[in-house]
Order: C-alpha cells, then structure tokens, then sequence
C-alpha cells in the first residue's frame, strides 16, 4: 500500500579503498560475501557492494527485513573475522541506515556515527 510503514531496513556503507582493486575485489567477494552467504541469516535479503569507477569507492547495501535481522547481522559481524580484516581493505566513511529503527538498535547506530532517515513516504512491493 503507498505510503505505509513497513519493516524493512536497509544499511548503505560508504567505504573508501586503502589498497589495490584485486585486494578489494578479494575481501568482497571472496572473503565477506562468501562468509555472510554461509551464514544463512533468514532475515538478510540483500548483501552486495559496487565499486566506484576510481576504484576506490565501495559501497555496500544490506537490505533486511525488520530491525531484529540487522541487529543478528551486526552481531554477527562484530563477532567475525571481518570485524579486525575491513579496516585492512576500508575506511568507513559513513553509514547511511534506511527505516524505522528500534530504540534498542540507537545506541549501536550511533557507535557507527550512522545518518538515520526513518520512511516518510513511498512504497515497497513484495
């Protein structure tokens, strides 16, 4: 329906590259990617990074479909090897988290230093 709320969330890392595209290529796909695909989170709908023409802007999405999936993803992730290894291959230059979050989930996205921006408006289609 337009303009209701819904659950969804979706996280937009912003990432600049400090090495080489075969490292980054590496991390992505191979490295993170493969270990978040493995992990079978039921609640992770979308996992997937783009890469500037410069080769050294990466962006992330990670779509999910409530609150509670992107809480299990970062969980998962801050009790990961990628947590030591992304800031080997990034800088993270900012977080951009699409939705309405939990209040429990304002202290974590405020370690991030993350750009909140709750739905006013649209629709998703299923």
């Amino acid at each position: 329906m337009l303009n209701e709320k819904n659950a969804v969330l979706t996280h937009i890392w912003e990432c600049e590259a400090k090495c080489g595209l075969p490292e980054i290529e590496k991390f992505c796909a191979a490295n993170a990617s493969k270990y978040v695909f493995e992990l079978n989170e039921e609640g992770t709908i979308r996992f997937e990074w783009f890469i500037a023409a410069d080769n050294k802007m990466v962006t992330l999405i990670e779509t999910f479909t409530n609150g509670a999936a992107a809480k299990v993803r970062i969980g998962n992730h801050m009790g990961s090897h990628l947590l030591d290894e992304f800031p080997e291959v990034f800088d993270l230059k900012k977080l951009i988290v699409l939705g309405d979050i939990d209040p429990e989930m304002e202290e974590t996205y405020a370690a991030f230093q993350a750009d909140v921006r709750p739905k006013i408006g649209g629709f998703l289609k299923s």
